[in-house]
């Protein structure tokens, strides 16, 4: 048994499959008709809307209306095909549920397409001061402009 220590942060391997973007063409964020999520359990994912621009990403989703358990976010970009820089994750605050959570993911490679991993943090129930990380979206390859 591996013993963990306060303050750790586990977090379960890239395993959900890559689901196409939501297209945003000029928009900004995700549609209200996206019913609000009610809350993160085993296998749920959340809709994600991910909008190319001049070497970036902007990132958006709803945070569920069942928040209290998620503390922040964690988001990611990896280049396609897997290059061999490392994974380069972004810490995202919680918000207010059913609101809009935001992030343009900056310095990325015009004309390279990037999956976009999307995890949630939450306290580890049995480990005082751990947290737990879940992948909640992992979004297809989207080309950078």
């Amino acid at each position: 048994m591996t013993a963990l220590l306060a303050g750790a942060v586990l977090s379960a391997a890239p395993v959900l499959p890559a689901v196409p973007a939501t297209a945003a063409g000029g928009g900004s964020g995700a549609s209200s008709a996206v019913p609000c999520p009610l809350g993160l359990g085993p296998a749920m994912t959340l809709p994600v809307t991910v909008t190319p621009g001049k070497g970036r990403l902007r990132v958006s989703w709803q945070q569920p209306s069942d928040w209290s358990g998620i503390s922040g976010w964690q988001v990611a970009t990896v280049a396609r095909p897997m290059a061999t820089a490392p994974v380069t994750w972004r810490a995202v605050k919680s918000a207010a549920a059913c609101t809009t959570v935001s992030v343009t993911l900056k310095g990325l490679v015009s004309g390279t397409p990037y999956e976009v991993w999307l995890e949630a943090d939450s306290p580890d129930p049995v480990i005082a001061g751990a947290v737990v990380t879940v992948q909640v979206a992992r979004i297809a390859a989207v080309t950078v402009r």
